[in-house]
Protein backbone atom coordinates (compact mmCIF):
# COMPACT_ATOMS: atom_id res chain seq x y z
CA UNK A 1 0.00 0.00 0.00
CA UNK A 2 1.58 3.41 -1.01
CA UNK A 3 1.80 6.34 1.51
CA UNK A 4 -0.02 9.57 -0.27
CA UNK A 5 2.01 12.59 0.28
CA UNK A 6 -0.38 15.63 0.99
CA UNK A 7 -1.31 17.70 -1.45
CA UNK A 8 0.64 21.22 -2.51
CA UNK A 9 -0.76 24.42 -1.45
CA UNK A 10 -0.28 27.75 -3.14
CA UNK A 11 1.03 30.35 -0.59
CA UNK A 12 1.14 33.95 -1.29
CA UNK A 13 5.15 35.61 -1.49
CA UNK A 14 4.85 38.90 0.57
CA UNK A 15 7.81 41.58 0.81
CA UNK A 16 7.54 43.59 3.69
CA UNK A 17 10.48 46.21 2.38
CA UNK A 18 7.85 46.85 -0.56
CA UNK A 19 5.09 48.02 1.90
CA UNK A 20 3.73 44.33 1.93
CA UNK A 21 3.15 43.81 -1.54
CA UNK A 22 2.15 40.51 -2.53
CA UNK A 23 5.02 39.96 -5.56
CA UNK A 24 3.62 36.42 -6.39
CA UNK A 25 2.59 32.94 -5.94
CA UNK A 26 4.48 30.01 -4.70
CA UNK A 27 4.09 25.93 -4.77
CA UNK A 28 5.00 23.55 -1.45
CA UNK A 29 3.62 20.87 0.50
CA UNK A 30 3.51 23.10 3.89
CA UNK A 31 5.38 25.77 5.75
CA UNK A 32 8.53 23.93 6.25
CA UNK A 33 9.26 23.09 2.72
CA UNK A 34 8.97 26.98 1.69
CA UNK A 35 11.52 28.34 4.36
CA UNK A 36 14.83 29.49 2.50
CA UNK A 37 13.60 29.16 -0.88
CA UNK A 38 15.00 31.30 -2.77
CA UNK A 39 13.07 33.68 -5.48
CA UNK A 40 14.04 36.48 -8.42
CA UNK A 41 12.09 38.45 -9.72
CA UNK A 42 12.40 41.32 -12.26
CA UNK A 43 11.70 44.64 -10.63
CA UNK A 44 9.33 45.86 -13.29
CA UNK A 45 6.93 43.50 -12.28
CA UNK A 46 6.73 44.98 -8.77
CA UNK A 47 6.75 48.33 -9.67
CA UNK A 48 5.00 48.34 -13.06
CA UNK A 49 7.78 51.27 -14.48
CA UNK A 50 8.78 49.78 -17.63
CA UNK A 51 12.29 51.64 -16.96
CA UNK A 52 13.58 49.23 -14.14
CA UNK A 53 12.69 46.30 -16.67
CA UNK A 54 16.68 45.45 -16.62
CA UNK A 55 16.71 45.33 -12.45
CA UNK A 56 16.78 41.72 -10.97
CA UNK A 57 15.82 41.36 -7.13
CA UNK A 58 16.79 38.52 -5.32
CA UNK A 59 14.28 37.35 -2.75
CA UNK A 60 14.30 34.29 0.02
CA UNK A 61 11.57 33.02 2.09
CA UNK A 62 12.23 34.05 6.19
CA UNK A 63 8.71 32.91 7.04
CA UNK A 64 5.52 31.62 6.67
CA UNK A 65 2.35 32.81 8.29
CA UNK A 66 -1.35 32.77 7.33
CA UNK A 67 -0.89 30.94 3.73
CA UNK A 68 1.91 34.09 3.41
CA UNK A 69 5.77 33.28 2.83
CA UNK A 70 7.32 36.50 4.12
CA UNK A 71 10.65 37.43 2.14
CA UNK A 72 13.60 39.40 2.33
CA UNK A 73 15.96 41.30 -0.21
CA UNK A 74 19.30 39.10 -0.44
CA UNK A 75 20.57 40.75 -3.56
CA UNK A 76 20.21 43.05 -6.27
CA UNK A 77 21.35 42.55 -10.35
CA UNK A 78 21.27 44.09 -13.66
CA UNK A 79 20.54 41.43 -16.77
CA UNK A 80 23.32 40.87 -18.62
CA UNK A 81 22.13 42.09 -22.10
CA UNK A 82 21.45 45.69 -20.79
CA UNK A 83 25.12 45.57 -19.66
CA UNK A 84 26.21 44.49 -23.01
CA UNK A 85 24.05 47.47 -24.29
CA UNK A 86 25.24 49.78 -22.36
CA UNK A 87 28.98 49.63 -23.21
CA UNK A 88 30.24 51.20 -25.57
CA UNK A 89 33.08 50.30 -28.15
CA UNK A 90 35.35 53.92 -28.07
CA UNK A 91 35.00 54.15 -23.63
CA UNK A 92 36.56 52.30 -20.93
CA UNK A 93 34.65 50.04 -18.96
CA UNK A 94 35.46 49.99 -14.99
CA UNK A 95 34.04 47.38 -13.42
CA UNK A 96 35.44 45.77 -9.76
CA UNK A 97 34.33 43.45 -7.17
CA UNK A 98 34.41 44.50 -2.89
CA UNK A 99 33.04 43.15 -0.08
CA UNK A 100 31.66 45.64 2.84
CA UNK A 101 30.21 45.16 5.92
CA UNK A 102 26.59 47.26 6.85
CA UNK A 103 26.26 48.85 9.86
CA UNK A 104 24.05 46.09 11.00
CA UNK A 105 26.97 43.93 10.37
CA UNK A 106 25.76 42.08 7.10
CA UNK A 107 28.62 41.08 4.57
CA UNK A 108 28.31 42.74 1.13
CA UNK A 109 29.39 41.75 -1.69
CA UNK A 110 29.29 45.16 -4.26
CA UNK A 111 30.32 44.64 -8.22
CA UNK A 112 30.36 48.73 -9.58
CA UNK A 113 30.14 49.21 -13.25
CA UNK A 114 31.10 52.74 -14.53
CA UNK A 115 31.87 53.74 -18.12
CA UNK A 116 33.49 56.67 -19.02
CA UNK A 117 32.13 58.59 -21.89
CA UNK A 118 35.40 58.74 -24.11
CA UNK A 119 38.79 56.75 -23.74
CA UNK A 120 41.03 57.75 -21.31
CA UNK A 121 44.23 56.29 -19.49
CA UNK A 122 45.09 53.61 -16.97
CA UNK A 123 45.81 56.55 -14.17
CA UNK A 124 42.65 58.29 -14.70
CA UNK A 125 40.87 54.78 -14.26
CA UNK A 126 43.02 54.16 -10.96
CA UNK A 127 42.17 57.87 -9.35
CA UNK A 128 37.75 56.54 -10.34
CA UNK A 129 37.85 53.26 -8.84
CA UNK A 130 39.86 54.49 -5.47
CA UNK A 131 37.18 56.78 -5.35
CA UNK A 132 34.78 54.51 -6.38
CA UNK A 133 35.83 52.36 -3.49
CA UNK A 134 35.97 55.02 -0.61
CA UNK A 135 32.66 56.37 -1.77
CA UNK A 136 31.23 52.95 -1.43
CA UNK A 137 33.08 52.16 2.13
CA UNK A 138 31.28 55.74 3.37
CA UNK A 139 28.34 54.68 2.22
CA UNK A 140 27.44 51.03 3.58
CA UNK A 141 29.24 51.93 7.00
CA UNK A 142 26.35 54.39 7.25
CA UNK A 143 23.48 52.13 6.57
CA UNK A 144 22.32 48.82 7.42
CA UNK A 145 21.70 46.40 4.16
CA UNK A 146 18.02 46.91 3.20
CA UNK A 147 18.34 50.96 3.53
CA UNK A 148 21.27 50.77 1.21
CA UNK A 149 19.45 48.25 -1.20
CA UNK A 150 16.55 50.86 -0.97
CA UNK A 151 18.94 53.66 -1.86
CA UNK A 152 20.38 51.40 -4.89
CA UNK A 153 16.88 50.54 -6.23
CA UNK A 154 15.70 54.20 -6.28
CA UNK A 155 19.08 55.23 -7.87
CA UNK A 156 20.21 57.83 -5.31
CA UNK A 157 23.57 56.27 -4.52
CA UNK A 158 24.00 55.90 -8.77
CA UNK A 159 23.16 59.53 -8.68
CA UNK A 160 25.30 60.62 -6.31
CA UNK A 161 28.41 58.27 -7.28
CA UNK A 162 28.25 59.99 -10.52
CA UNK A 163 28.72 63.58 -9.23
CA UNK A 164 31.75 62.71 -7.36
CA UNK A 165 33.11 61.27 -10.35
CA UNK A 166 32.38 63.25 -13.02
CA UNK A 167 34.73 65.80 -11.34
CA UNK A 168 37.13 63.43 -12.15
CA UNK A 169 36.70 62.46 -15.89
CA UNK A 170 33.00 62.35 -17.71
CA UNK A 171 30.88 59.29 -16.86
CA UNK A 172 28.25 57.55 -19.36
CA UNK A 173 27.18 55.13 -17.34
CA UNK A 174 27.08 54.41 -13.66
CA UNK A 175 25.58 51.48 -11.90
CA UNK A 176 25.80 48.59 -9.62
CA UNK A 177 26.14 45.14 -11.57
CA UNK A 178 25.92 43.16 -8.82
CA UNK A 179 25.04 43.97 -5.19
CA UNK A 180 23.96 40.33 -2.68
CA UNK A 181 24.57 39.17 0.57
CA UNK A 182 27.37 36.48 1.06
Amino acid sequence: MAVSKSKKKWYNVVAPIFRNAIIGETLGYDQNDLKDRKLDLNYMSITNDPKTQNIRVLFKINDVKDNNAIVEIVGYELTLSYVKRVIRKDANKISDSYEYTTKDNVKVIVKPLVITRYKTNKSVLQSLRKNIRSFLEEEIKKNNFNDFINLIVYNKIQKALREKLKKIYPISACEFRIVKKV
